[in-house]
């Protein structure tokens, strides 16, 4: 697993210690596709409100939301892509998982490697988020993101109808599904109310639960 602190923190420890920090080089794997920014609330009941409304077309806000996204596919646009294009404005490309958490200002551990992975590469957003983009051999993408708060940052606007609560690794992590497994992946380092942190995993194909489990295990 590699373990990245800020630039204070690791000040402070050079004082008390040598560290070395391993780091994966800057590569360039590309981003998802198909997925975009999502904003769907920051307790687990208001998640799981949404995903029931969106079932049902019950709900005030919701119904006006969904109307919305209706209208976007409508004229031929992907529902949130708007967002998430914002979004990608706002990002530094990174050489290295270190100079992403130094720019975020926040400390980062992700996995060694996935499944049948190539090639990795680092984004942040100062202050904000720090992205992890995987590439495997097969074709198929994942995506790690982290940030201070509880919002969900996934960044899938994508409508799942198989959704379910788990706790993995004591964690309360609430999962979307299709046909093929896992597509999304949302938790915090606390309740969904008073996290400091918020991840979010995303994978263009469906991960098994091993998969998953392992990812969350390395992801800090």
């Amino acid at each position: 697993m590699i373990t990245v602190r800020t630039a204070v923190e690791r000040a402070v420890l050079l004082g008390l210690c040598v560290c070395t920090v391993s780091a994966f080089g800057g590569c360039s794997a590309p981003s998802l596709s198909g997925t975009s920014g999502n904003t769907s609330g920051t307790a687990a009941e208001s998640v799981t409100a949404q995903s029931a409304a969106a079932q049902s077309g019950e709900g005030g806000q919701e119904q006006k939301s969904g109307e919305s996204r209706a209208s976007s596919i409508e004229h031929g646009v992907k529902p949130g892509a708007e967002v998430e294009e914002a979004l990608n404005k706002r990002f530094t490309k990174c050489d290295s998982l270190e100079e992403a958490a130094d720019l975020a200002g926040f400390p980062i551990s992700v996995p060694d490697t996935i499944v049948e992975c190539e090639q990795v590469s680092f984004r942040a957003i100062k202050g904000e988020m720090v992205e992890v983009n995987y590439l495997s051999k097969g074709g198929w993408a994942v995506r790690l993101r982290k940030g201070p708060g509880q919002d969900d940052i996934s960044g899938d606007y994508n409508e799942y109808r198989r959704f379910d609560f788990s706790i993995i690794n004591d964690l309360s992590v609430f999962q979307r599904f299709d046909d093929e497994g896992v597509r999304v992946a949302t938790w915090t380092n606390g309740t969904w109310t008073n996290g400091t942190y918020t991840y979010a995993v995303t994978s263009s194909k469906g991960l098994t639960g091993s998969e998953l489990e392992t990812l969350i295990d390395g992801f800090v």
